[in-house]
């Protein structure tokens, strides 16, 4: 995700922080707005308190150099395009000229080759385009969601209501096109004796030998508590086999952003509002399922970990400690040792939810872009973020949703793989409801050429809160 927590309300995706929400309702925090804090010290025994307001660093004006970012930075922008910031953090690359808006994207780690989704609900198209934004192809459409490539930008995997076989997660090799069916959804008997479950892929482990899936319930039009369902997650294999990580509402622990370890052995879970003894940072081995807590809250307070990553034999993350009932936490990026969740903090100053949220680590881990709201303005200001300290950078670039890293270097002319590609027969577009919107992503609305543009709500935008600035 990035966090990626995903909720699933009558087939569409609900924001991040009602999900905060609907833990308070179960007694357990939320998180809140925050202001501008003095460096924090490290994690005490003892919930802390939330310190005064002071100044943090201000970007700087522009990028001062070539070479600022470590990768090059793939946005969907504030008009619901898809574009790329190179590495000098100033040369932007147009991507996609769609007619509707781009929803989900991923990049190839391979070549820089960008899959999104766009159209409407009702009849939705995967498109490719090469890294320069050329090449186009329309390879599926139907009702589909959460494309993702493989390590090796060999194959990629997508959730496929109208596959050939049935719904489920498909997985397509480039030359023929040919598909395979990983995992088959669960259609939910008539008499509602039991729930119907729903697949997406989330993520290929980096060998490139399981594929991570999210796992929805499906309980019909009366969905109990509230219309809501947290999902889980499960393992896929190379020779098809399932493993359930994490069972729907959150067995053996909550688990609202997973990502693989480095190895490929184990998926990391990151948690926020946990309190009480339950977890905010755990792990569970892809193959036993054997769950191993790493960081837990204490009676009296609340610990939120957003967007846990693992660098060698490092992860990295935000984290925020207060007492139980604060109104706002601040968050630290810091990093974490992978054997026992022992934390150091990374840069001094403090961030409030939207700027780690929507949050995208480097692929190197040589830090992070982060997200500034703006009034006025339909996406976030970008700032990038070393993580070995030094003045953030504005990126000059507003994003609407999570953006996401290409490799370092990309092809001068991409080669065409489409000579020996050929696309499955279309099927007719499908209707009714499906589990689709899968990713944390605020829900992609066309533009009114015809009506003025104005900030949005809170509600709208499904934040809350206003990242730390001065």
């Amino acid at each position: 995700m990035s966090l990626r927590s995903i909720l699933l309300t009558r087939g569409r995706l609900l924001p991040a922080l009602l999900l905060a929400a609907l833990l308070g309702a179960c007694g357990t925090p939320s998180v809140g707005s925050i202001s501008p804090t003095t460096p924090a010290a490290q994690p005490t025994a003892e919930p802390t308190a939330i310190p005064q307001p002071t100044a943090i660093p201000q970007p700087t004006a522009a990028p001062a150099e070539a070479g600022v970012l470590p990768a090059p930075l793939y946005v969907r922008t504030d008009e619901f395009a898809l574009v790329r910031l190179e590495r000098d953090g100033k040369t932007i690359t147009k991507l996609s000229s769609e007619s509707t808006p781009v929803d989900q994207f991923v990049v190839s780690p391979a070549d820089g080759s960008v899959l999104y989704v766009t159209g409407d609900r009702a009849s939705r198209k995967l498109v490719r385009v090469d890294a320069q934004g050329g090449q186009r192809a329309e390879l599926l459409s139907g009702n589909l969601n959460s494309p993702v490539w493989a390590p090796d930008g060999a194959s990629y995997s997508v959730a496929w209501a109208d596959g050939p076989e049935g719904a489920g997660v498909y997985t397509f090799a480039w030359q023929g096109g040919k598909s395979t069916l990983v995992v088959a959804d669960k259609p939910r008997p008539k008499d509602g004796s039991q729930p119907g479950w729903g697949y997406a892929p989330l993520a290929w482990s980096p060998d490139g030998q399981r594929l991570l899936l999210t796992v929805v319930p499906d309980y019909g039009p009366d969905l109990p508590g509230g219309d809501i369902a947290v999902v889980g997650y499960a393992v896929a294999g190379k020779d098809m086999q399932l493993t359930d990580l994490v069972r729907s509402g959150g067995d053996p622990h909550l688990c609202l952003d997973a990502s693989w370890s480095a190895d490929s052995r184990q998926v990391y879970c990151a948690n926020y509002g946990a309190s009480g003894g339950k977890p905010a940072l755990w792990r569970v081995d892809a193959a036993t399922a054997q769950p191993e807590v790493l960081i837990s809250s204490k009676d009296g307070e609340q610990v939120d970990v957003f967007n846990a990553r693992q660098f060698g034999d490092q992860l990295q993350a935000f984290v925020g400690r207060a007492k139980l009932g604060a109104s706002s936490l601040i968050y630290r990026m810091q990093s974490l040792s992978a054997a026992d969740g022992a934390a150091a903090n990374l840069r001094e100053e403090g961030y409030d939810t939207t700027a780690v949220l929507w949050s995208a680590w480097a692929p190197d881990g040589q830090g992070a872009v982060l997200q500034v709201f703006e009034e006025g303005k339909l996406g976030n200001a970008l700032i990038w973020a070393p993580a070995a300290g030094g003045a953030p950078v504005d990126l000059k670039l507003h994003s609407f949703g999570v953006p996401a890293w290409g490799p370092a270097e990309l092809p001068d002319h991409p080669p065409s793989i489409f000579a020996c590609y050929s696309p499955l027969p279309q099927p007719p577009p499908r209707t009714g409801r499906g589990l689709d919107s899968w990713r944390l992503r605020p829900a992609a609305k066309r533009p009114d050429a015809d009506a003025k543009r104005k900030p949005l709500s809170q509600q709208e935008r499904g934040l809350g809160v206003r990242v730390v600035s001065n």
